[in-house]
């Protein structure tokens, strides 16, 4: 009862909210703009009827799934558009599964998500610009012989971009959070950050790339965890007055897990 109650507040909460904000084509004042919103709302319905005999097995299940999302998305910049710029969706998820057999008592299961996806940007017009970007989802995985799986999935990060024309750069970290529950549990996180840096003068097309990669794995059968380091160096020279170019390339890589490790350089010309 408790969730049904939460469920409706929020719904009613969103609904005034966007009521209000579609009364003009925006909310602005001196210091901040939020435009008008764009709503959706999805509902799905799914019977899933699972029957089986034979010489050692009877069943009949039945599961039944009912499915809600609200999205309400807008976008604005806060003080100044200069200074920071954002794009913001909200997608409250709802889902309750029933699920009825001759093998157990019936079962009901209801979940709720905060979804979101949102991004922001400042400094956009400068040489330097900073963003900041997260979301959160669920999907659900079917089984044919099984009982179905939900994931959890967060991502959240920064990214900077340095615009300079000598050496343009950018520089990005990112963690991302997966939970799958239900026929198969787990958790897996990951930590990402890479490095993209470009020179285009004097020798020809320079291009660095380095990437560092942290995934950790956990789960009522096995823990894992993979640690990779990579970085990449390509240049491609063109002659002048002629149309023939040389390619270079030397790439560098480390790779160490709970069951193997990998270390190795690789290189090439190419005229």
């Amino acid at each position: 009862m408790k969730q049904r109650a939460n469920k409706c507040v929020l719904f009613l909460i969103c609904l005034a909210v966007a009521a209000g904000l579609f009364a003009g084509q925006a909310f602005a004042v001196k210091y901040y703009h939020i435009s008008r919103p764009r709503l959706g709302f999805e509902l799905d319905y799914e019977l899933d009827n699972d029957k089986r005999s034979g010489p050692f097995v009877n069943r009949d299940d039945t599961t039944t799934t009912y499915t809600e999302r609200l999205d309400i998305e807008t976008d604005g910049w806060f003080y100044h558009p200069a200074l920071v710029e954002y794009i913001l969706t909200l997608s409250p998820e709802w889902q309750q599964i029933h699920e009825e057999s001759k093998d157990w008592e019936t079962r009901t299961t209801r979940t709720f998500l905060q979804g979101y996806d949102a991004e922001f940007t400042f400094l956009q017009y400068k040489p330097y610009t900073l963003t900041l970007f997260g979301n959160r989802s669920m999907s659900t995985i079917k089984h044919n012989f099984a009982q179905q799986s939900k994931i959890d999935s967060t991502n959240y990060g920064a990214r900077l971009n340095l615009k300079y024309q000598f050496l343009p750069t950018i520089l990005s970290v990112a963690r991302y959070e997966n939970e799958q529950s239900g026929f198969y549990d787990s958790t897996t996180t990951k930590n990402e950050s890479r490095l993209n840096m470009r020179h285009s003068r004097y020798l020809g097309d320079t291009s660095l790339e380095i990437l560092y990669i942290d995934v950790e794995d956990t789960s009522i059968y096995l823990d894992s965890r993979l640690i990779s380091k990579e970085a990449s160096l390509l240049n491609i020279y063109k002659f002048s007055g002629e149309k023939a170019t040389l390619t270079s390339f030397v790439g560098f890589r480390d790779k160490t897990s709970n069951t193997y490790l990998e270390k190795g350089v690789n290189g090439y010309e190419n005229l």
